[in-house]
């Protein structure tokens, strides 16, 4: 599903997107999670907070793509977005040439990674939250976040130890409506999704980081009926390019 109203808006008409579609024989979304997020120096990197930026890595053209925080206030809104949408982000048409099956998009969101990590980690232990956190990284038979963390807060050592972020405990600094079960409704685009909001912490600071990598599975261009002419034009170039990715030409 890619049509209606995403956190971004409207599908832009004439426009062309690289898309990762969903597939009832895909990989659950947690798969394409990076948990712990990748804190980044994005000014090092030429990674500007709008558009994407190229990456040449192993023989393949990779598209870093900033998420803003405008459309998305917290990474869990794109996630659950692409749940139930999968992935379409808009891109020049000048990047499309070198990509190939093997290209990735790197999402980043400016609030993917939590600085003072530990001050939120108690405060969701304080608040009998810690069985709550379903940690991506958990779910595909890796580390179980949580559960490394609360032996640290438990321990000894305590503060002296790293503190893991987790993007399952962005599920727990969610605004929305509250509902039951201590739980906030969120809305996103056309969609709604349960989450929980913040525990009690005095504040919480912020990095951008690394959040989610998924393949670029096809290339669309949004039909603009006021100049059918040239998106049909801009189709055929796309496609020419692309002989090895799918293009498609549809309605916004």
């Amino acid at each position: 599903m890619t049509s209606g109203i995403r956190g971004c808006g409207y599908r832009i008409k004439g426009a062309v997107y690289v898309e990762c579609r969903l597939s009832t024989r895909g990989l659950p979304l947690e798969h394409f999670m990076i948990d712990s997020p990748q804190v980044l120096d994005t000014n090092a990197l030429g990674i500007r907070p709008r558009g994407m930026t190229p990456v040449l890595r192993e023989d393949a053209t990779h598209l870093f793509d900033w998420v803003g925080a405008e459309g998305y206030p917290s990474p869990v809104d794109f996630i659950e977005e692409a749940r139930r949408k999968g992935v379409s982000r808009r891109i020049l048409p000048s990047l499309v040439g070198d990509l190939t099956p093997d290209s990735r998009l790197l999402l980043i969101h400016p609030r993917a990674h939590v600085v003072n990590a530990f001050d939120f980690w108690h405060a969701l232990d304080a608040s009998q939250r810690m069985d709550l956190i379903r940690c991506p990284s958990k779910l595909r038979g890796d580390t179980d976040h949580p559960s490394v963390v609360q032996w640290a807060l438990n321990g000894p050592a305590g503060e002296q130890l790293p503190q893991p972020w987790c993007l399952g405990a962005c599920y727990h600094d969610i605004a929305g409506r509250n509902v039951d079960n201590g739980q906030v409704e969120a809305t996103i685009g056309d969609i709604t999704y349960r989450a929980y909001p913040r525990p009690a912490i005095d504040k919480v600071e912020y990095k951008p980081a690394l959040f989610m990598s998924v393949p670029v599975n096809c290339v669309t261009i949004v039909r603009d009926p006021d100049d059918a002419a040239k998106t049909n034009r801009l189709f055929g170039q796309v496609k020419d390019l692309l002989a090895d990715l799918p293009v498609f030409l549809e309605n916004a």
